[in-house]
């Protein structure tokens, strides 16, 4: 700056860089040591000239070091950002592999009941005394099983009754067997009657939480 010679701007600002310890970029760099070289050599004596040589080899030196030091510190920042990366890659394939049976447990469980198949079911089946399966298809299980038990109690009791070789016994009175055979009848039917709008019932019942909430009733 002293010696006229390069943009005194440029120069001045190489120079506030460089003394607050920040990066220099390299255009810039290049750019003084292309001006350092430059300078003409003019007659001076011994001390002088050893005087500038110093000062030239401490600025390199000081233009090295900051330039170590940026590229310790770049490395330093690009180790931390792929290391933050892979954690939150490890932390987000562990998220899905978590949450990938989950949604294969819930797709199973959530499927919707076929209502054409419930009421087919409850009424064709219970004509020929299955009736319950309907609710077992709708996993109730319990209920359809109870279903099915009543039932086959009903049907045995009025085969009972209408068979010909029923034995001879208080029940077998015309009057007694009538009214027997009347009510078992008619306990099948409220009972077949009874099973299809409960079928009915609970498969909307069913498709309708499934619908909303994606998830089996938590009472089911």
């Amino acid at each position: 700056m002293e010696s006229g010679i390069g943009d005194r701007d440029r120069l001045q600002y190489i120079l506030n860089t460089v003394s607050e310890g920040k990066y220099l970029y390299l255009s810039d760099k290049n750019y003084l040591e292309n001006l350092l070289q430059s300078i003409p050599v003019q007659k001076e004596s011994s001390s002088s000239r050893s005087e500038n040589n110093d000062v030239v080899n401490e600025l390199l030196n000081e233009l090295r070091f900051l330039s170590k030091k940026m590229d310790r510190i770049e490395r330093a920042g690009k180790f931390d950002i792929e290391e933050k990366s892979k954690s939150k890659s490890t932390e987000l394939y562990q998220n899905l592999e978590q949450e990938k049976p989950n949604e294969e447990i819930s797709k199973k469980k959530a499927t919707p009941k076929n209502e054409d198949l419930t009421l087919a079911l409850s009424i064709i089946l219970g004509l020929v005394g299955l009736a319950g399966i309907s609710q077992i298809y709708l996993n109730k299980v319990a209920k359809g099983v109870g279903i099915m038990i009543i039932s086959f109690m009903l049907i045995g009791s009025i085969i009972y009754f209408i068979s010909p070789k029923m034995p001879e016994n208080e029940f077998n009175i015309p009057i007694a067997k009538s009214s027997f055979l009347i009510v078992a009848s008619v306990g099948y039917l409220g009972l077949y009657v009874y099973q299809i709008f409960d079928a009915r019932k609970l498969c909307l019942t069913y498709n309708r939480y499934v619908a909303e909430h994606r998830t089996p009733p938590p009472w089911w």
